[in-house]
């Protein structure tokens, strides 16, 4: 597929990603966006989205925000779901004030618009760490 002259389009380069991240071979899905970017294939929001969720599922959450700067490098916008997923990366690496500080970064700066996933995501991590009260408060807002 790389070595194909004119590279496939974005949609295919996407869509085998999508299918090697979904038989949970997180690693070897990561490797082939590093190789996409290498060869110059293109990228954007959907792709960068899988690799974040790759970096968020073997507890990289950290390669996952290196990714999302990508994202700013390369003029793509970031969307709510690369954001869930991030959170939820925080969320399952335990670091519930850095998921909370980014969660009222998102609102603040009105960087993006919070969906039931991303309120779920925070109410669980919230709840998880036994901080009850403020996941009521998500609630009722």
């Amino acid at each position: 597929m790389t070595q194909r002259r004119p590279l496939p389009s974005v949609v295919h380069f996407t869509q085998l990603l999508n299918a090697v991240a979904k038989m949970n071979h997180f690693s070897s899905s990561l490797h082939f966006f590093k190789q996409m970017s290498v060869i110059g294939a293109p990228v954007n929001e959907y792709s960068i989205s899988i690799a974040i969720k790759c970096c968020c599922q073997m507890s990289r959450t950290n390669d996952g925000f290196a990714l999302l700067a990508s994202c700013f490098r390369r003029a793509v916008v970031p969307n709510v779901f690369i954001f869930n997923t991030l959170l939820d990366g925080l969320v399952v690496e335990n670091r519930i004030a850095e998921a909370e500080r980014l969660f009222k970064k998102l609102i603040k700066q009105k960087i993006c618009e919070p969906n039931v996933v991303t309120y779920s995501t925070m109410i669980k991590g919230l709840c998880k760490f036994g901080n009850n009260d403020i996941a009521i408060g998500f609630v009722r807002s």
